[in-house]
């Protein structure tokens, strides 16, 4: 058996209401259809990603671009501590904005001496690749 959803559980409670003629019903009724309409706004907003930032989705964009100008500044790449330095923040952050950077064909990831990570900024060839 397959676990109910809200929607369909809505639906059968509407059905439900539907037989008994009061006002308390009616009321009922509507509330449970306001439900349903809002939990398929929710749905299609899911399936078009049609969401707002979060406050932290907003930080990062700031982040994101001070990243690429810093990036940009410096020939060579540079690895996330030095980027983490220059803007005050953890190599944590900076590695996963980094790695966003990355997946979006604006920076490109490439390995210095030594095994190191380096970032920089993506070429046109890198961006068609990515």
């Amino acid at each position: 058996m397959t676990k109910m959803t809200k929607k369909a559980a809505f639906a059968i409670a509407q059905e439900a209401l539907s037989t008994i003629e009061t006002a308390e019903a009616t009321e009922a009724w509507n509330v449970i259809q306001k439900e349903i309409e809002r939990l398929e706004r929710a749905a299609l907003k899911a399936k078009t990603g049609e969401r707002k930032l979060t406050k932290t989705q907003k930080e990062n964009l700031v982040v994101k671009t001070e990243i690429t100008g810093i990036i940009a500044n410096h020939e060579g790449g540079m690895q996330a501590k030095e980027i983490a330095a220059e803007l005050g923040l953890s190599v944590q952050k900076i590695s996963a904005l980094c790695k966003q950077l990355v997946e979006e064909g604006i920076v490109a990831k490439t390995e210095g001496a030594k095994h190191v990570t380096l970032f920089t900024l993506a070429t046109e060839e890198e961006e068609v690749e990515g």
